[in-house]
This record gives C-alpha cells, structure tokens and sequence, in this order.
C-alpha cells in the first residue's frame, strides 16, 4: 500500500539491493532466492511499482491487474 513516494523510495531501495548484488535473498513470501532469482525478482517488483505509479493505483492491485492480462 503507501503512497506514490513510498513506491518511489522502493524502487531506490531495489537499486540500493542490486548494486550490492546480494548472492541470496530471503523474502518477506516464499522460499529465498539465489542467482538469476534475485534479478527476476527485483525486476517484477520494479515492474509493478512503475505500474503503480504510472496508474494511480496500488502496487496490489497493478499487480493483480498485471496478473489477470
């Protein structure tokens, strides 16, 4: 949830992430994530907060909509 400039303080935090290139990721959901996991991961959730942002709506529920197409 949160607004517009807490979406866009998480994409600098997943920039902060990939620069340090972590070798594994242990997220808040499902299992931890090695090699091109990280990547791919980063990149949806950067993928849904632009979304967000380019919208209006919650990450939530672009990545609901993302989901549904």
């Amino acid at each position: 949830a949160g607004r517009e400039n807490d979406w866009r303080q998480w994409l600098e935090s997943l920039d902060r992430v990939e620069r340090i290139a972590p070798a594994a990721v242990v997220p808040g959901h499902g299992g931890v994530l090695t090699g091109n996991g990280v990547a791919s991961a980063i990149q949806r959730v950067r993928d849904i907060l632009r979304e967000a942002l380019r919208t209006g709506v919650t990450p939530t529920a672009a990545h609901s909509s993302a989901a549904t197409r």
